[in-house]
């Protein structure tokens, strides 16, 4: 086993051992069997990890390597001249005293950071509002200032990122200085050492573009197209460091062997139902409204096709006005979601506007909605 760059090994192997190599590193992505290469019988729906031909597999993938050759008792020998020395108590505390933050690290951010520094790279499974920003946050600081790469899924998320870290940082820290925002029409060059941006944005630039970058942490990201995150992250062949976040590995567009063998292996770090118990996180409480249409227009609906199921329901003006309804009727913050801008969205908003109280603000965020409004 050899380094080939920061994102392959390369295998060195008898083609016994290689053709065993090939069907373990394998995977049927989501939807396989729809597509139209396995209707056709042109493909047999299996995604392979191990390229026979030049015995090149993800480096991330490393631990599942050493796990495949122990449990066949292969010899494996190791030439990627790894030496990972974990941090020390007395170095680890030195960090964490090091500059001023007044959000106090919880117990499991704290294991995420060391776990993070020590293995260089892996997954890290952390539900929503588990704070992976405050994570994230202090896992920069630690290699800053070398360059480093943060990728996130939505626009939004990248104001949203920018702006806690202006909560986080200290004096000693201008995030105004060192992070640089991507998105949009933003340039796409630039002396700051951090880059906040979009896998969007990112996906169209060229291979140069990511040469310096040392660090990459891919946040949420079980929500990036696969084919965009692979791109990125073989561009990325000189980052030694690269942490993925994501919330869930559980019916996600990118499979769980590609989500390691680009970052790292997985390290829960905890979980909705822990933080629950420990009142970091409110209880949930789910209600779902089963709403019941006339016979005459339940029969005619029953001969349509799922689009046209779609429109008749975003359509169905006596639906609407009891969603908007249900609204008004709530209190504190509400969210209401939809998918359909023109066809359902714009609707709710015009109904609402017109029976809330107007001390209530309502917001109308869609695509064109810009990332600072936002």
């Amino acid at each position: 086993m050899e380094k080939e760059n920061e994102v392959y090994l390369r295998l060195s192997c008898e083609p016994g051992v290689k053709m065993e190599l090939n069907h373990y590193f394998r995977f049927h992505p989501k939807d396989y069997q729809f597509m139209p290469m396995f209707r056709r019988k042109k493909w047999d729906g299996y995604v392979y990890l191990y390229n026979i031909n030049n015995g090149k597999i993800y480096y991330g993938l490393k631990n599942r390597i050493q796990r495949f050759a122990s449990d066949r008792e292969y010899e494996l020998i190791d030439k990627t001249n790894d030496s990972i020395e974990h941090i020390s108590n007395e170095d680890y505390l030195k960090f964490l005293i090091s500059f001023p933050c007044e959000y106090k690290l919880r117990d499991y951010q704290n294991n995420a950071i060391r776990h993070s520094i020590n293995e260089r790279r892996c997954v890290l499974l952390s539900p929503t509002a588990s704070g992976k920003s405050l994570i994230i946050y202090y896992l920069i600081r630690y290699y800053f200032p070398q360059k480093s790469l943060i990728i996130v899924p939505t626009l939004s998320l990248v104001s949203q990122m920018y702006s806690d870290f202006e909560s986080y940082a200290d004096k000693g820290f201008e995030v105004e200085k060192f992070v640089h925002k991507i998105f949009g029409g933003q340039k796409k060059k630039t002396d700051k050492p951090i880059i906040i941006s979009t896998w969007k944005s990112l996906y169209v630039l060229k291979t140069d573009f990511f040469t310096d970058f040392e660090l990459v942490i891919g946040d949420e990201a079980h929500l990036y197209k696969a084919k965009s995150l692979t791109k990125i992250m073989k561009n990325l062949e000189n980052a030694p460091y690269r942490i993925g976040t994501t919330g869930t590995l559980d019916d996600v567009e990118v499979h769980k062997l590609i989500l390691e063998g680009l970052f790292g292996s997985t390290n829960k770090v905890t979980s909705t139902r822990e933080l629950i118990k420990k009142k970091t996180l409110s209880t949930i409480a789910i209600r779902c409204l089963v709403l019941k249409y006339s016979k005459e227009a339940a029969a005619k609906i029953s001969k349509s096709n799922y689009q046209e199921e779609i429109d008749f329901l975003v359509s169905h003006s006596e639906r609407n006005k009891y969603i908007c309804n249900l609204v008004k009727g709530l209190t504190g913050n509400t969210l209401v979601l939809f998918q359909l801008i023109e066809k359902h969205g714009k609707i709710l908003y015009s109904i609402l506007e017109e029976i809330i109280d107007s001390s209530r603000k309502i917001f109308f965020v869609y695509g064109g909605t810009d990332a600072d409004s936002r």
